[in-house]
């Protein structure tokens, strides 16, 4: 017999979680600045290596929600890599400062005035990676002792021959509402999007807002399978719509901060259906297991 004995979630590792979700939020706030700002500065700069948070805030969004040990160790290099960059280019930025200080010109008074926008930048990131990579180490540590304590578990369940408890149906559930609870600020800012832009490329993404509202108000702890199985196709044509909805923003091309911000939120729509996927996999497969053990009583 399979246990299903993983703890869940206690009110700390919540809030260690919540942490990390929203300083990743304020890192993805920051490069819609970065886009924003270089779209009217000229002057060259190192800031386009902000970039890599659009590699590193989906690794570390999928680690704020998963529940293992390993992830969280891997995103510690990948944050402290990312500090590095961000601090080199703050450190540029500081440099170019100091020595224009020195001349008085009128292309040194602008090259100090972009500079001066691009070193807030830096900090800004700055921030969120130094508080994001305190809160994952944090968060490793606690998961740690999650493993301690469910192989604990394990072998007192086993000694005294003490039914399962089904923990991860609780634990997945729970993940899922709060990847929606997270997504739903972003539902409404595409909202106002497709009612501003009025185009079908961005009705094409729609489906998103109408299921995290669904789900808000779902139990997905049914005992139901093939309830559970339309939910996960459901998220399938919801991300092949997503998918399809940001190739097409993608070749029409960003002239604009609102087009912009479309591509930016399709995107995380496809990471959190990918997400949802992972966690609706779960519950079916602990709600088979959980089936199967009651028919055996």
């Amino acid at each position: 017999m399979e246990l299903d004995l993983r703890p869940v979630d206690t009110s700390a590792i919540i809030n260690t979680r919540n942490r990390i979700r929203l300083f990743s939020s304020i890192a993805f706030y920051a490069l819609i600045l970065y886009i924003t700002i270089n779209t009217y500065l000229v002057g060259v700069h190192a800031s386009w290596m902000h970039l890599i948070h659009f590699v590193v805030q989906p690794i570390v969004l999928v680690a704020s929600i998963a529940d293992g040990a390993n992830i969280t160790s891997v995103v510690t290099l990948l944050l402290i890599s990312t500090m590095v960059v961000d601090t080199t280019v703050a450190l540029l930025n500081v440099v170019t400062i100091y020595r224009c200080l020195g001349e008085v010109s009128t292309t040194c008074f602008e090259r100090v005035y972009e500079k001066t926008i691009w070193l807030i930048v830096a900090f800004i990131f700055m921030l969120a990676d130094f508080v994001t990579l305190t809160q994952i180490n944090l968060l490793h540590k606690q998961l740690v002792l999650k493993d301690v304590h469910e192989n604990a578990e394990k072998e007192r369940i086993l000694s005294m021959q003490i039914p399962p408890t089904w923990n991860s149906i609780i634990l997945f559930n729970r993940k899922i509402k709060t990847t929606v609870t997270f997504t739903i600020l972003f539902d409404i800012i595409f909202l106002f999007i497709i009612v501003a832009k009025q185009s079908p490329v961005y009705w094409i993404a729609t489906g998103h807002i109408f299921i995290d509202v669904t789900i808000l108000f779902m139990d997905m702890q049914s005992d139901n399978i093939t309830f559970l199985h339309a939910i996960k196709i459901t998220f399938v044509i919801i991300a092949m719509f997503d998918a399809i909805s940001v190739l097409l923003q993608i070749q029409i091309g960003t002239k604009t901060i609102v087009e912009t911000l479309a591509v930016l939120i399709t995107m995380l729509y496809i990471i959190v259906d990918i997400m949802q996927l992972y966690f609706i996999s779960n519950v079916i497969l602990a709600v088979g297991k959980r089936n199967k053990f009651k028919q055996k009583i």
